[in-house]
């Protein structure tokens, strides 16, 4: 607002009119002259030097005094951008893999397969008022729920079989927003990894059954398993014999749930205050699990502390819910657990992941995408205001700060060529020399990258000129498929600009259509 202020409005609507931008009156308003609601953001004082901020001449502006703009990273942006994505220690994202056993991340399941049918058969019946619970910090944002989903076993597992066990992920996409699609191409650079063959990874990955909760799945290491159905096939064959549940079903929604941010459901106080310890550790530190005493404590024992999840009253007929046999319960009468996603957990998964409207479904608008200016920027402007100035974030736009590592693809037919990519990719990396964001060039399958750059609007029926959908609006579902981001010939346009002795016209666009 206090730079729109200084705009003579007049004088912006013929400039901006005319070629080469030709804006209507309506983009004019979008792009310059309607301020950002100061509630939506995070900044300090105006940062007029910003590579976020246009260049404008003095005749734009009512004081006849230009706006400079930036043309590169400035250090109120670097230190803003440090500040907001901090750098990890050393230890950080990239580390080596954190060994599923350590439960605080990985939810490691039950090995056991045969189940009490009257137990399985009591899960019908679940109490009203009752919901799971997802873990706030681990919890999604509303355009990071299509889940690309990799079988990283060599060699990998029938395409019938990842077909199958990807439906029954995506069993939850009939109650939420969330969506599972198997990427085929290069499976190792999913968000969902998933092993069926744990030995193949080593001993950091023991069997079984388990799911990284959430976000935590963005902490392991490229390439790693995130998610494990240890001979799911063989299993679920083995229980349709003994007559017993589905256990596609049981299994793969419950560790799908796992990676939604669902925690267990018997890990509620209210529900182990039901177990009887000493018969909890005998039965599970016995075959087949054979898990340890701090096994056993994290993974059934130890509560999860309330504050930490947003959740109703316990739902022990949950798919998140364990099943107990009576003999493990101080009553002795067991508690069912959940074979299937019940009513309750689709309710809940409603409410925490609310399927878009029809209208926002299919059609992407400016407010999520900024087109910027499709000529050099005015000369003459010079100065600009000092002192503890700040560029600015969009609140509900921002990125977690797990997941800063961006997959870069160049969708155009033909591609540039690859020194071009590497250039355009060092300039965004400018920003990682400041913050934790990371960009990485995709080649394989660059339509399945997050950031998808067209060079060449007229491929895809979107605008022309230099553009990018802001923060996690980039998920959003509609531009699957479709560019994100927009630099028009910004090769061709940055050479003819450097020829003529102009400032580094790749430096100005790139920067800035990252930030």
């Amino acid at each position: 607002e206090e730079i729109v202020s200084k705009l003579n409005r007049d004088a912006v609507y013929k400039y901006y009119g005319a070629p080469p931008n030709s804006w209507s009156k309506a983009q004019v308003d979008a792009q310059v002259l309607t301020a950002l609601n100061p509630a939506t953001i995070q900044a300090s004082r105006i940062d007029g030097n910003s590579i976020m901020c246009y260049q404008i001449s003095g005749s734009l502006t009512i004081d006849h005094v230009p706006i400079p703009g930036g043309t590169s990273i400035d250090a109120i942006d670097a230190s803003f951008a440090a500040a907001v994505y901090p750098k990890p220690a050393a230890a950080g994202i990239l580390a080596a893999p954190r060994p599923p056993g350590h439960f605080s991340a990985c939810t490691t399941d039950l090995v056991v397969h045969s189940r009490q049918k009257a137990l399985a058969a009591a899960a019908a019946a679940a109490p009203s008022g009752a919901a799971i619970a997802v873990v706030k910090s681990k919890r999604w944002g509303p355009d990071d729920l299509i889940f690309s989903v990799g079988f990283v076993d060599t060699p990998a597992p029938a395409l019938a079989l990842q077909h199958k066990l990807l439906s029954y992920m995506n069993v939850w996409s009939q109650h939420c927003a969330a969506e599972f699609v198997l990427e085929t191409d290069d499976p190792s650079s999913a968000r969902v990894r998933v092993t069926l063959d744990p030995s193949q990874w080593g001993s950091d990955f023991p069997g079984g059954y388990w799911s990284y909760v959430g976000r935590d799945i963005l902490g392991i290491q490229a390439g790693y398993p995130t998610m494990c159905l240890e001979a799911i096939e063989q299993q679920a064959a083995a229980a349709a014999e003994e007559g017993l549940p589905d256990e596609y079903m049981r299994v793969v929604t419950h560790e799908a749930g796992h990676t939604l941010g669902f925690p267990h459901e018997h890990a509620r106080k209210e529900v182990i205050d039901l177990l009887d310890k000493a018969a909890v550790y005998d039965y599970f530190g016995g075959p087949p699990n054979n898990w340890s005493k701090e096994d056993i404590d994290s993974q059934i024992l130890r509560p999860i502390n309330p504050k930490t999840i947003e959740a109703t009253r316990v739902d022990t007929h949950s798919i998140m819910c364990y099943q107990f046999e009576p003999q493990l319960t101080k009553n002795k009468k067991g508690i069912p657990g959940g074979n299937e996603i019940d009513q309750i957990d689709a309710h809940f998964a409603g409410s925490i992941y609310p399927k878009p409207a029809d209208a926002a479904e299919e059609s992407a608008q400016f407010s999520v995408c900024v087109a910027d200016f499709v000529q050099p920027a005015p000369a003459g402007a010079a100065g600009g205001p000092a002192g503890t100035s700040a560029i600015a974030l969009v609140s509900n736009k921002r990125w977690a700060q797990g997941d800063v590592i961006f997959t870069v693809g160049f969708i155009d037919k033909p591609a540039p060529s690859p020194a071009d990519q590497a250039t355009i990719l060092r300039y965004m990396q400018e920003w990682s020399k400041y913050c934790r964001a990371e960009f990485v060039l995709q080649t394989d399958s660059p339509l399945s990258a997050r950031i998808r750059v067209t060079l060449d609007s007229k491929q895809w029926g979107v605008p022309g000129g230099y553009w990018s959908y802001v923060g996690t609006d980039i998920g959003l579902a509609q531009l699957k498929g479709k560019p994100t981001m927009c630099l028009d010939n910004i090769i061709a346009k940055a050479a003819a600009i450097k020829a003529r002795g102009g400032q580094d016209e790749l430096m100005r666009v790139v920067t800035h259509e990252v930030g």
